[in-house]
């Protein structure tokens, strides 16, 4: 199944949202080599990984994703909370 066409059927979008975006897709879909992807948020990474992972029977993606601003307020939450906690 061409990647066009899987993005069609599972996805429900009529194109990838940038050149950029299909050709990770398609590197990551091809399996030759490990694909390091550095896109802006909402640049649309997720389905880089996600589309070749749907294509595939019986597969599993891992995905890492340091989601640091995130990482960061919840830092900042637990400090602040726990800053009441200490005697």
């Amino acid at each position: 199944m061409l990647l066009q066409q899987a993005l069609q059927k599972k996805f429900k979008y009529e194109n990838f949202k940038s050149d950029l975006q299909a050709r990770a897709t398609a590197a990551i879909n091809d399996r030759k080599n490990d694909v390091y992807v550095c896109m802006p948020t909402g640049a649309g990474k997720s389905l880089c990984f996600q589309l070749p992972a749907a294509l595939k029977e019986n597969s599993v993606a891992l995905v890492i994703s340091p989601l640091l601003a995130l990482v960061k307020v919840n830092y900042l939450y637990v400090i602040k909370v726990c800053s009441h906690l200490i005697i």
